[in-house]
């Protein structure tokens, strides 16, 4: 199979309406999907995933907060993957909050300011997926609010480090995704929604 270079030319991930590609560019993008159940949300994700492990230069971790397990076929590609496991998302956002500040001080050794093309020799791509963030997020859930205050900081700096964040979520309220977090989500998808309020919700108001 052929590597893709998702840093310049994208990952292929849908079709518009005239049949072209359309590509997403794996650089410095936070993406949030979000939409009703039932209406692509995983399909949409399962393309990505496709996509990201054609190049060899990302890793991918992927933790599905879904009772199905529909992405557990993508464990061998995915340098982590696990379920509905709180503790392991928490042990996990340690490692990325080192992580950053690892890649922080390397390029502050180098001289540069963000991450870029050529750095791509040194440090991979690290692209976090979460499948349903309120499984993870909600305010009766154990540790939420700690959680949601990480991923916001993972959000907020490290797209500039190749620290990357996908979520999607069925329930794209402010106490599953507050205004601090989706604010840092630059990418936004919609997939149908109950109502226009779910749409805002998503995309922004009046979107």
């Amino acid at each position: 199979t052929t590597p893709l270079d998702l840093w310049n030319d994208g990952a292929p991930i849908a079709y518009n309406k005239r049949g072209e590609t359309r590509r997403l560019t794996i650089r410095d993008i936070m993406l949030l999907i979000g939409g009703a159940t039932r209406t692509g949300k995983g399909m949409a994700l399962r393309n990505l995933i496709c996509a990201l492990a054609l190049d060899p230069r990302i890793n991918v971790r992927i933790v599905d907060g879904k009772p199905t397990g529909e992405h557990l076929v993508y464990a061998p590609i995915a340098a982590t993957m696990f379920g509905r496991e709180r503790n392991r998302l928490d042990f996990l956002l340690d490692a990325y909050e080192s992580e950053i500040e690892r890649r922080e001080d390397l390029l502050a050794s180098l001289g540069e300011s963000k991450m870029t093309a050529k750095l791509l020799k040194q440090l991979s791509i690290e692209i976090l997926i979460i499948d349903e963030l309120a499984t993870y997020t909600r305010k009766n859930v154990p540790g939420a609010a700690a959680r949601l205050s990480r991923l916001e900081f993972l959000s907020s700096v490290g797209a500039g480090l190749g620290v990357l964040l996908v979520v999607a979520t069925q329930h794209p309220e402010v106490d599953v995704i507050p205004a601090g977090l989706r604010g840092n989500m630059t990418g936004r998808w919609a997939q149908r929604t109950a109502d226009a309020d779910g749409t805002n919700a998503i995309l922004g108001k009046g979107a």
